[in-house]
């Protein structure tokens, strides 16, 4: 039924309509005038053929591409934004997605910047949903070692924040949402996620699944299943899931929000209802199967968390935050008294990244830097650094590379650890969340900040997922170490391990997240 706000708007688009309309009859009628003028006088048919064609291009094409977007705003505004609440949308705007929203959801490759259209942000029930119309731009090779070219996949894309963590991570890719040869070679270079059994015979030859190595449990539990294949069957356009965390992504390739407008026909109120993007429905349901479901951690890590047996004693862990959320950490009375940077024994430990930028920004080998800098010492049989401490002017303990005005002297490239503090992360099996240390920092006065800017790194995406990768390749190296009844074999695994992540240089030219990438699932692949 026709509300008082269709109305109003098909008012005003209608009244652009004619607009538009009025500047296509003026169009014609130069064109007549110019031929009646062909039997009159050439040079004035020439002229108004001119002036027809300046016209068309300097003020109908306008006409008709204002018409056309107001079309499909009104379109938009009287449907999905309706559903979810959305305050606000237009041809440019990005809803709140960006390209470390892409990344975070590994599914796909995104080499550049994409671009976004008919954005918007809004609420469904307990989800929170960011929606574009998108072009990834994705690399790939037609032969190895050929020409690199450029690949655009295009539809709408979905984020959805969960209310809770689901606990697990995966990937469920139909075969033509990512053309098969980018996938496969984005995959390739992944050092955590591996191909699997889907299950479903159903869509055996049309989906692949995706899921940390040696986690059989991380795949989708039946009600995901089931409420996937009901979009699946039901959209014209081609589906990519992927759940990691409290996050939720859904890419459908060749589905658009913004609907194609004819010119030939006045718009209607039923037109201008006419839902774009009725998939909406079937993602919010795929989202509250994600939700109804969480995977259990192990006994041990859950116990641990339980207990807070990695913090200091006397130390409690808050609620679990992402990197957007905003925490109280910011110290505004705080200049510089150095406080968290003292008496910390070896608990900095440093990882690859860490290593990589203290290198290359001081000049200096990973050798030049032991024991003047970092010292090594054995964890559960690996061979791992941490930042040394020295002796301030009173003999107290403090970092290496606190100087005498008790400043950080390389605070600009400083390890993860110190960029963190006071967070500390919650590892959940498949990833981390952040969580404030309480009684971390007793530094009054402090203020919000939103974690991403907190850390200061430019490439965020890239260092978590690092990060986590890293971590869980430390456990599980830890515990084949743990089983193995030979010294001398576990001996070369840990010196191997050190020389090809801390003491091997890195590729500045290549970037240090893609070679670690390929170093990674090189070891990956030799233990799976």
């Amino acid at each position: 039924m026709k509300t008082e706000k269709t109305s109003a708007t098909l008012e005003t688009v209608l009244s652009q309509y004619r607009v538009f309309r009025m500047s296509v009859w003026a169009v014609l009628a130069l064109l007549i005038a110019a031929l009646v003028c062909l039997f009159i006088n050439r040079y004035a048919a020439f002229a108004l053929l001119g002036l027809a064609l300046v016209f068309h291009i300097f003020y109908v094409r306008r006409q008709q591409k204002a018409y056309t977007e107001l079309v499909n705003r009104s379109n938009i505004e009287l449907t999905v934004m309706k559903k979810i609440g959305a305050e606000d949308v237009s041809g440019k705007s990005t809803g709140g997605l960006n390209a470390s929203t892409i990344k975070r959801a590994g599914m796909m490759p995104c080499d550049g910047s994409p671009s976004f259209f008919w954005g918007m942000e809004g609420d469904m029930g307990p989800f929170h949903l960011q929606i574009s119309d998108i072009s990834i731009p994705q690399q790939f090779e037609l032969k190895k070692g050929g020409k690199n070219r450029m690949h655009f996949d295009v539809g709408v894309w979905t984020h959805v924040v969960l209310p809770a963590d689901s606990g697990y991570r995966y990937c469920i890719i139909d075969e033509t949402a990512v053309p098969t040869p980018i996938r496969m070679a984005y995959f390739d270079r992944d050092p955590v996620m591996f191909h699997a059994e889907l299950g479903e015979p159903s869509l055996k030859g049309k989906a692949v699944l995706y899921r940390p190595m040696n986690e059989e449990d991380q795949r989708p539990s039946p009600a995901v299943m089931k409420s996937l294949m009901d979009l699946i069957a039901y959209t014209p356009g081609y589906t990519a899931l992927s759940l990691h965390g409290n996050e939720m992504d859904l890419f459908i390739r060749g589905r658009f929000l913004a609907m194609p407008v004819t010119v030939s026909k006045k718009p209607t109120a039923a037109s201008l209802e006419f839902d774009p993007f009725p998939e909406l429905d079937y993602i919010k349901k795929i989202a509250s199967a994600c939700s109804s479901t969480r995977r259990l951690r192990s006994a041990e890590e859950a116990a641990a968390v339980q207990e807070n047996r990695s913090l200091p004693k006397g130390i409690a862990m808050t609620r679990l935050l992402t990197s957007r959320d905003m925490a109280k950490i910011a110290c505004r009375a705080c200049r510089g008294c150095g406080a968290c940077c003292r008496d910390m024994g070896d608990s900095i430990h440093l990882d690859p990244y860490d290593l990589y930028l203290l290198t290359e920004n001081l000049g200096r080998s990973f050798s030049d830097l032991l024991n003047i800098s970092v010292a090594l010492r054995t964890e559960e049989g690996l061979v791992l650094p941490y930042l040394l401490m020295k002796e301030d002017e009173k003999g107290l303990p403090c970092c290496t590379f606190l100087d005498r005005e008790g400043r950080c002297s390389v605070h600009s490239f400083r390890p993860g650890l110190c960029r963190l503090f006071p967070l500390g992360r919650d590892y959940n099996g498949t990833s981390f969340s952040y969580f404030v240390v309480e009684g971390g920092c007793d530094m009054p006065g402090k203020s919000k900040v939103r974690i991403s800017s907190w850390l200061g790194y430019e490439d965020l995406a890239s260092y978590e997922a690092f990060t986590a990768a890293w971590h869980y390749f430390v456990k599980d190296m830890q515990h084949i170490l743990r089983q193995s009844h030979d010294p001398e074999g576990s001996r070369q695994l840990a010196l191997y391990i050190l020389q090809k992540f801390y003491v091997q240089p890195w590729d500045p030219v290549r970037g240090f997240f893609a070679e670690f990438k390929e170093r990674l699932s090189l070891i990956r692949r030799a233990f799976s």
